[in-house]
């Protein structure tokens, strides 16, 4: 079951060319583009996938509750207003469904606010977190993790803001900058959450690994033939590759 991992859907902006190339690499990772977005989402239509919570995965494994046949769950990381300004529309349009990974630091920057989670909140999306700050907290490079109630704040903490704000507590996590260890994960687990996302890559899901679920990483440069005048390789043959299980490294 593919975990599609995006942040932000913007265009290239016009003064794209006149950035340095370091510049360019960093959005063409980090943001898709509307136009690719779209063509990737009709993909999953019209391929027979339907779209999912993290909350749907575990009510299955804990519960027996049915997935369709062919599951897939959309995630964002972070907090961008095109969350409520291209990727909500997009996904209403089509009967679809993804988790938002929220964290708190978005709100402090006005990259997003509370009346944007509401409405993603009321259109039937999932808020997740993805802690308070926006500071990895485990797998630290030597071992320099912070202590275990440092974490727990940052685990724990968003839940009740969240829930203060919009009325609903997250059951989902998805670690920032991928870091987690069995420590982390314990915690996670401990704070009420039901699966937490990692972004180590591949498409297969098992309860054992319900915190540390994989991901299939979307890329704006993907299929994408010129980013700014948008245009794509038909049939989006890297998408489907990914969908597949092929390496997004």
């Amino acid at each position: 079951m593919p975990i599609l991992y995006y942040h932000r859907v913007q265009p290239v902006p016009k003064t794209f060319s006149k950035w340095t190339k370091a510049r360019q690499e960093h959005f063409l990772r980090y943001d898709a583009l509307p136009k690719a977005f779209v063509a990737q989402l009709d993909w999953l239509a019209a391929n027979g996938y339907t779209t999912i919570l993290p909350g749907d995965l575990a009510r299955h494994w804990d519960q027996g509750t049915p997935l369709p046949t062919k599951p897939v769950i959309i995630t964002f990381d972070d907090g961008s207003r095109s969350w409520t300004k291209r990727v909500m529309q997009a996904l209403q349009q089509r009967g679809m469904v993804a988790e938002f990974y929220l964290t708190l630091d978005a709100i402090k920057a006005d990259a997003i606010d509370w009346g944007d989670i509401r409405q993603l909140v009321a259109a039937g999306m999932g808020i997740g977190a993805h802690d308070v700050h926006h500071v990895q907290i485990a797998g630290l490079p030597g071992g320099h993790d912070p202590p275990a109630a440092t974490m727990w704040k940052e685990i724990n903490d968003i839940r009740f803001v969240i829930l203060a704000n919009v009325g609903v507590a997250p059951d989902s996590m998805a670690y920032v900058g991928g870091g987690y260890d069995k420590t982390l994960m314990g915690l996670v687990a401990a704070a009420g959450y039901t699966t937490a996302r990692s972004i180590n890559r591949g498409i297969v899901q098992s309860v054992d690994r319900r915190y540390s679920l994989r991901v299939v990483r979307v890329a704006a440069n993907d299929d994408v033939v010129d980013p700014q005048e948008q245009t794509l390789v038909p049939g989006l043959p890297t998408f489907a590759a990914r969908m597949r299980g092929a390496s997004d490294k």
